[in-house]
């Protein structure tokens, strides 16, 4: 019997925007910002093997998570 979804972890990770706006000229505007995806680097675990006939009942196996990602972001606006 499978029953995968029962002791499944909940997803906890932190995403983060940083934006900052620049006026150049009245008519020249700047925007910079950053994206931080998973911001903490938090581990999320796959949930346990409920498969009762697996070697590896019960045991956590793998990871499900997203690691790290920073994006940069340039916007000119005229």
């Amino acid at each position: 019997m499978r029953l995968n979804w029962l002791r499944e972890d909940f997803m906890n990770q932190l995403d983060v925007n940083i934006a900052r706006s620049i006026q150049v000229t009245e008519g020249l505007r700047l925007q910079f910002g950053t994206d931080f995806i998973n911001a903490l680097n938090n581990v999320h675990y796959q949930g346990p093997n409920t498969d009762i006939t697996s070697a590896n009942f019960a045991k956590i196996t793998a990871q499900n998570n997203i690691l790290r990602w920073i994006q940069f972001q340039m916007r000119v606006t005229f």
